[in-house]
């Protein structure tokens, strides 16, 4: 089973999945492929996989990724960002309940690119958190201001998308990551997702 974590920049996405899988043994995160610059905090292979971008470019032409989105950030740069085709395949498979932080654009190309079997191994829910607790969160982080302008900006338009909205199975509402995580992890523990079955 796939978890897919949706969440605006800030939202606690990274956080959130750090605290179900150090508390759930059978927990596995996906890591996707980046040729971003790494924040001072990010581990290679433990929050992005970095690749220069010649590297990401030569793994995108192997076809290594099942989807690739392209941003073009404040200051002009492009920051790209891929998820393993291999890894997203036999998470689907997988007796492990595997977490991964998701955009409004690839959960369309991933529901466009499933079956209606694969879907119901794949369950989606959007933290829905609110502008100020995001940008104080992306100051505390250090990010630069003109891109946290940007990406709130780009993300209250992206995430307001009707298509993507109705393919969310779950919206949560919280201001404290922990909260959304007692949640989560109660229907971890009562099984809900070993369960779940798409209408």
């Amino acid at each position: 089973m796939i978890l897919g974590i949706c969440g605006k920049s800030g939202s606690g996405k990274d956080t959130l999945i750090n605290m179900i899988k150090t508390n759930n043994k059978h927990c596995y995160k996906m890591v996707k492929a980046s040729d971003r610059p790494p924040r001072i905090y990010e581990k290679n292979g433990q929050d992005y996989w970095c690749f220069t971008k010649e590297d990401f470019k030569e793994a995108e032409k192997a076809n290594f990724f099942i989807t690739v989105q392209s941003f073009k950030v404040a200051n002009g740069e492009i920051w790209d960002y891929g998820i393993f085709k291999s890894d997203f395949k036999e998470c689907l498979n997988s007796d492990c309940l595997c977490l991964v932080t998701l955009t409004p654009y690839e959960v369309e190309t991933l529901y466009k690119k499933l079956t209606k079997e694969q879907l119901d191994n794949f369950y989606i829910i959007y933290l829905n958190v609110t502008d100020d607790v995001r940008r104080k969160r992306l100051l505390e982080r250090g990010d630069d201001i003109a891109e946290i302008n940007r990406r709130i900006e780009a993300d209250n338009k992206d995430f307001d998308n009707p298509i993507f909205l109705s393919m969310i199975d779950k919206i949560i509402y919280a201001y404290e990551t922990k909260d959304i995580y007692e949640e989560i992890q109660d229907n971890i523990d009562t099984g809900f997702f070993d369960e779940f079955k798409r209408g």
